[in-house]
């Protein structure tokens, strides 16, 4: 007989770069709530880049708790969101679940996006606009049937991604919140979610999480990243095995080097990404009954 397994029920799916971790962190300190902290399984969207390996059900089910006493059971994986079959997938594996999305301003999501894997290393280019006017080419390159992480753009079109997730949950069990709302009143956000996980009001510490300011010294450590971060999932288990949480943080540490502190996003490149999505935004306001005009007040 196999051993009875926990199955979450509750998914943070992203935006990545949207305050997804922080969001996690919150709802992880309320006692009605365990999550998953510090690893994003991913086990649902194998078809974006630095996912594929994540397919083993049993590893993924051994990460929960065998029982909780807690009534929700939850994972956070940002790439969810950009993923075209996660919410099949989801829903597959578990159709009464209840989905959390969270959303930022998708100039500076990308942005951000863009400052993360130049500091991973898997992002070549440093310069912000190069890098958005390489994407048509990299697709052409490469194809469109495996979502990487440098095509920006397709990684903010919002309203396609939240749509997939409504159609398959259904309105009542799909919520979305911007980030611009929870860093204006917290508290405020907080208690919606409460509200629609029907669980107590509840005030955590609300510290902020994933903040950052480094990237690669040089184009050596950069591709030294960018191996380590694309080895099968076996291999990475196996180097984990054999090093110290120590040795890693010495090495990691001595291939970043400190970058301007939050650098501001050129106003053209801001102008002309607005532009790109307001069409995106304006479907996806009328989806989700949000007024999604703080994107575009700066």
């Amino acid at each position: 007989m196999k051993e009875k397994r926990i199955i979450p029920n509750l998914f943070i799916v992203g935006s990545q770069k949207a305050g997804t971790s922080s969001l996690r962190d919150w709802l992880n300190q309320h006692p009605d709530v365990w999550f998953l902290m510090k690893l994003e399984p991913n086990l649902f969207a194998d078809d974006v880049e630095g996912c594929e390996d994540y397919t083993d059900m049993e590893w993924y089910l051994s990460l929960f708790p065998k029982d909780a006493k807690e009534r929700y059971v939850g994972e956070k994986s940002a790439r969810y969101l950009y993923s075209r079959e996660s919410a099949r997938r989801i829903k597959e594996f578990n159709p009464k679940a209840k989905i959390l999305i969270i959303l930022r301003e998708p100039a500076e999501m990308i942005f951000s996006s863009f400052r993360h894997l130049r500091r991973s290393g898997l992002e070549p280019v440093n310069n912000f606009e190069e890098a958005l006017g390489l994407e048509k080419e990299r697709k052409e390159k490469l194809g469109t049937k495996f979502l990487r992480n440098f095509f920006y753009r397709e990684s903010a079109d919002y309203y396609s991604q939240v749509k997939r997730y409504i159609e398959q949950f259904g309105k009542k069990n799909v919520k979305v919140v911007l980030l611009e709302d929870a860093e204006k009143d917290s508290q405020k956000v907080y208690d919606e979610i409460c509200g629609f996980l029907k669980i107590e009001k509840f005030k955590p510490d609300f510290k902020i999480l994933n903040v950052t300011d480094k990237a690669p010294k040089n184009a050596f450590y950069s591709r030294v990243f960018y191996i380590l971060n694309n080895l099968p999932r076996p291999l990475k288990e196996l180097i984990k095995n054999i090093t110290t949480h120590k040795m890693r943080t010495l090495v990691k540490g001595g291939g970043m080097k400190d970058t301007e502190k939050n650098p501001e996003m050129d106003d053209k490149i801001r102008k002309e990404l607005n532009s790109f999505y307001i069409g995106d935004a304006k479907k996806l306001k009328k989806l989700i009954g949000k007024d999604l005009s703080v994107w575009y007040k700066k």
